[in-house]
């Protein structure tokens, strides 16, 4: 449908789309996407803020693609600051690698929060699980054997992307934690060579800069909300679960350091 020779092949089917649904979301796009969905009636409500900590330096600089003047300066930047350790979970908080989620999870993910979040149910959590793009793989977390929350992690090349993570709190400590055991549990894997990690909302994106990752990309979240049921609301809290970036994989641009 984005072919030259069918025009307005996109926008027709966007609007049949439309007509379907409440709203429709998305969540960066390229540049001409990003020019035209506001003459069809998007508007930004938000963006997600994108996270990076590379592990393995040396590992990153041998798999960089296209290596020019300022990859050695990115080695440089990248070693000193992977010199800072991972941070350790407080005592009492424990991450378990699971094959499948269960409806237990549930009844932690559907607590209400100060912020709008897209659904979440064990089902749609499998369907991400059984990706064929990318290598997922799904933890639970627990404190003192008390379920608290889970994250999702996916394996692109020597990226490692936390695509979802939940929490049954939005108390900062816990979610100091819970960013803890997700980053010790995605540089397990030795071709891992950064870390990946995103959010729309201020104070997970602190959690993740007290981990030691450093902002490195901003998509603009555009809404075509006609009945105002999301720009009117609390403020969005997705991830990298919400779009394709959770798979998406650009060879020649690898990572975000």
């Amino acid at each position: 449908v984005a072919s030259r020779s069918a025009v307005g092949a996109g926008i027709h089917l966007l609007r049949k789309m439309a007509s379907l649904a409440d709203m429709l979301l998305t969540i960066g796009g390229s540049q001409d996407t990003r020019n035209l969905l506001p003459k069809l009636g998007y508007k930004r409500c938000g963006e997600l803020r994108r996270y990076a900590r590379v592990i393995r330096p040396w590992l990153q600089f041998r798999t960089t693609p296209e290596q020019n003047w300022k990859t050695a300066i990115k080695f440089l930047r990248n070693s000193t600051q992977s010199l800072k350790g991972i941070p350790a979970a407080p005592g009492g908080w424990q991450a378990t690698k699971i094959p499948r989620f269960t409806e237990s999870i549930e009844g932690v993910i559907g607590r209400p929060t100060s912020s709008t979040s897209p659904r979440r149910t064990a089902a749609g959590l499998n369907y991400l699980l059984s990706c064929p793009a990318a290598s997922f793989s799904g933890f639970l977390v627990s404190q003192e054997r008390n379920l608290r929350g889970y994250f999702l992690l996916a394996q692109v090349g020597g990226q490692a992307r936390i695509v979802d993570i939940r929490l049954d709190s939005e108390d900062r400590e816990s979610w100091q934690a819970m960013c803890a055991l997700a980053v010790r549990a995605a540089a397990e894997d030795p071709e891992t060579c950064e870390i990946v990690a995103a959010s729309s909302v201020e104070a997970t994106g602190e959690s993740w800069l007290q981990a030691g990752f450093a902002h490195r990309e901003t998509d603009p979240i555009l809404c075509y909300d006609p009945r105002n049921l999301v720009s009117s609301g609390p403020p969005l809290d997705l991830s990298l679960a919400d779009g394709d970036l959770c798979f998406l994989s650009e060879p020649l641009s690898p990572y975000l350091s």
